[in-house]
């Protein structure tokens, strides 16, 4: 499922769970600084089951599936919300992910496993 808000599903780390909820033992968190270039702020992952991607700056991103972002173009993760794309689709995208702003820069954060 693709989810661009500020209430991402509950995530835990123990436990069985309940319906919508993930269980997360091991995963990789980054954050990356983004400005108006556009940078690859996720690399290619062929074992990639869940990305979240949280725009913790003032203004919107664009998130492209591709290695070079162009402004205004891709999915725009607005400020202070999350990009969530988890392992319920059927075919998840596997390859890299950039951003680029409109103006200025933001810190995005990056959890990825």
């Amino acid at each position: 499922m693709l989810y661009a808000n500020t209430q991402p599903k509950i995530m835990q780390s123990l436990g069985g769970g309940q319906p919508g909820q993930y269980v997360i033992t091991t995963a990789t968190n980054a954050s990356s600084t983004v400005g108006s270039t556009s940078q690859t702020v996720v690399a290619t992952n062929t074992a990639r089951t869940l990305l979240r991607i949280g725009n913790n700056g003032p203004t919107a991103v664009y998130l492209n599936f591709r290695t070079t972002a162009l402004p205004y173009t891709g999915i725009m993760l607005a400020a202070s919300s999350t990009y969530l794309m988890d392992g319920n689709e059927t075919v998840i995208y596997t390859g890299p992910v950039s951003a680029i702003t409109g103006v200025g820069t933001n810190t995005l954060s990056v959890m990825e496993k």
